[in-house]
């Protein structure tokens, strides 16, 4: 079988079987921290939730951000979508700034406390956290909201608004799309290109094709790299705006080449640091 992968995830990976489209960690997470603490300041409280992802990636930021000058001051994570830990770790860390890695509805909960408790000025980066969740459940009640993505629905390209306007007409006016959608049209379009190319759907030989391609995307453009099976991507920090929607403040200058298992560290210090549960195949 051929799996694509659209969701940005930890690393640790790599499969021969698998096309991986959404970010790694020095694609998205990385980066984006270290903006953070370079705009923000260098202490740090770090919220996440019961996830395989958020775990894994708390150990790579527990790593990484001492590394580069700044002070993991506390770590708060949901449970079962209470966010009652993530207020009080608000209250004894007091940070300059929080990255959150709580994914899906459990951003309602983080949304809901960071108001309800008069943190509406601190400045939070969410990474998991994309378009359809800020316009569901953020709704410009966060002044200094920021997340990290490739993908922005406001970005001005024609590929973009083209892209925009087709989804649009097959799903309505106010349908909103995130990075991880994005990433699952691309992947759709680098399969069929390979299809095309090939001209047969085997799935060894599709396999053996997909990395060599690249196309347009509504992101700018979509590369595989051949060596890891990870597509090259580019990344954009935004701020949510009162609508929900992304405003870009800053963008990398060029696409970054995909990392898996964050290379400041080596592999077999990955495999030590994380939990025996979460430890890959």
């Amino acid at each position: 079988h051929l799996l694509f992968y659209p969701a940005a995830y930890e690393g640790m990976e790599t499969s021969a079987q698998i096309v991986y489209a959404g970010p790694t960690p020095n694609q998205q997470a990385l980066p984006a921290v270290h903006w953070a603490m370079e705009r923000f300041g260098r202490r740090v409280l770090l919220v996440g939730s019961d996830t395989t992802y958020s775990r894994r990636l708390a150990v790579v930021l527990r790593d990484f951000i001492p590394l580069t000058g700044g002070q993991v001051v506390g770590e708060a994570s949901l449970l079962g979508g209470d966010a009652a830990p993530v207020s009080a770790a608000l209250h004894r860390f007091k940070p300059d700034v929080v990255v959150s890695h709580v994914c899906g509805d459990d951003n309602r909960a983080v949304f809901d406390r960071w108001v309800a408790d008069g943190h509406a000025d601190l400045p939070l980066l969410s990474l998991c956290a994309a378009e359809p969740e800020m316009q569901a459940y953020e709704g410009g009640r966060l002044t200094r909201h920021f997340t990290a993505w490739g993908y922005l629905q406001s970005l001005p390209d024609a590929a973009n608004q083209a892209f925009v306007a087709k989804l649009r007409a097959s799903q309505g006016a106010q349908a909103v799309a995130s990075d991880a959608a994005v990433s699952t049209y691309v992947a759709l379009k680098l399969w069929a290109a390979a299809v095309r190319e090939l001209g047969s759907a085997r799935t060894d030989a599709v396999n053996a094709n997909v990395v060599h391609q690249s196309l347009a995307a509504p992101q700018g453009h979509a590369a595989v790299d051949a060596q890891s099976r990870h597509l090259w991507r580019p990344l954009r920090i935004a701020q949510v705006r009162p609508d929900g929607q992304l405003a870009e403040v800053m963008a990398m200058p060029r696409f970054i080449r995909p990392e898996p298992w964050p290379n400041f560290r080596s592999r077999s210090h990955w495999i030590a640091a994380l939990p025996p549960r979460e430890v890959p195949p």
